[in-house]
């Protein structure tokens, strides 16, 4: 009887009981995997009211979702959460096991590794499956300079995939998905960690592939003054700065803040691009947010081509007058309904 580990799983994650798109993305990956193996496309869906999430997981790839739905689980912990997912792995006995690469599906994935003893591959942005049957997993080193290639030999696989990496594919609406409902008992142990209150994380520091809205600085800014003008917009929006590759190379920025190609691949569902010419490497790691809105006095500049609004002009009259606007609106009333 042949016991050989076929089947890849997917952790889920969602936000206000819709499906985060890098889980989309995720089953997208899990399903070529899994048809190169022979086995099936599994995922854990883990919270306190999750039912309604199992169909669109179906819809994106899914064969299978095990449900584990408990009012003792509102939010992610990260006591509960790892012994639960290490509990049904270990009797599921999975190829791979995919988790976003956000900063709870790293957090998460990280200790649910040092309970299964298993490497943990961050971040990775390929996968691939020779003749051997080893898993190839491919990631960034030396801040994305290089790639590496690990060779994974003993299953389970743990890894995850930065978001924006490889893409959603087009949902099957009449796809049938399986379900099972996981009963753990790990949620009757006592807790060392308590949950007071959730904090809502500062946009200034949030990731930028987490962001839901971008503004991005160029060459066109003038030096790295012009960053903290683009802080300023951010702030009003709620969103967090972004940076191109020049900028960042020559100091005004980190490394962390650079969109394009050798850095984030981001899909806000805002982006406004001030003072970027539109470099292909930097429209790579951006042309796929919901809505760009770029800024430029080049009216023949690349950006403009999957801008969703283009806004030929300088950025130091636009910007302030935009910040101006927006401080405006949110100083009216909010109409309240008859």
């Amino acid at each position: 009887m042949n016991t050989e580990p076929k089947n890849v799983w997917v952790y889920a994650d969602y936000s206000d009981n819709e499906l985060r798109e890098v889980t989309l993305e995720l089953l997208g990956e899990a399903k070529r995997l899994a048809q190169q193996k022979g086995g099936k496309v599994c995922v854990l869906l883990m919270g306190k009211k999750v039912q309604d999430l199992v169909s669109p997981l179906g819809y994106y790839g899914a064969d299978r979702v095990y449900i584990c739905e408990d009012a003792r689980l509102p939010s992610y912990h990260p006591e509960t959460y790892p012994r639960i997912v290490a509990q049904v792995l270990t009797t599921s006995s999975p190829f791979l096991v995919l988790f976003p690469g956000t900063a709870l599906g790293n957090d998460l994935a990280c200790r649910v590794s040092l309970q299964l003893e298993r490497q943990f591959l961050r971040n990775c942005v390929n996968f691939e499956i020779p003749a051997t049957g080893f898993l190839h997993a491919i990631r960034p080193v030396y801040n994305h300079r290089f790639y590496s290639t690990e060779v994974c030999q003993l299953p389970p696989f743990l890894a995850s995939v930065a978001p924006g990496i490889i893409g959603v594919e087009k949902p099957d609406l009449s796809r049938h998905v399986e379900e099972e409902r996981v009963v753990v008992s790990v949620l009757k142990e006592e807790q060392t960690i308590r949950e007071e209150a959730f904090i809502k994380g500062d946009p200034r520091t949030l990731d930028l592939t987490e962001a839901d809205i971008i503004v991005a600085g160029g060459r066109g800014l003038g030096g790295p003054d012009g960053f903290q003008f683009l802080q300023e917009l951010a702030d009003e929006l709620g969103g967090t700065v972004g940076a191109t590759r020049p900028t960042v190379d020559d100091k005004w920025m980190p490394f962390e803040k650079q969109v394009g190609q050798t850095g984030k691949t981001v899909r806000p569902k805002l982006y406004i691009a001030c003072g970027i010419s539109g470099a292909i490497q930097h429209i790579m790691g951006m042309r796929d947010s919901g809505t760009i809105i770029a800024i430029n006095t080049d009216p023949d500049a690349p950006i403009f081509k999957v801008a969703t609004l283009a806004v030929e002009g300088d950025l130091y009259q636009i910007v302030p007058a935009l910040i101006g606007h927006i401080r405006e609106h949110k100083r009216q009333p909010t109409a309240k309904s008859a």
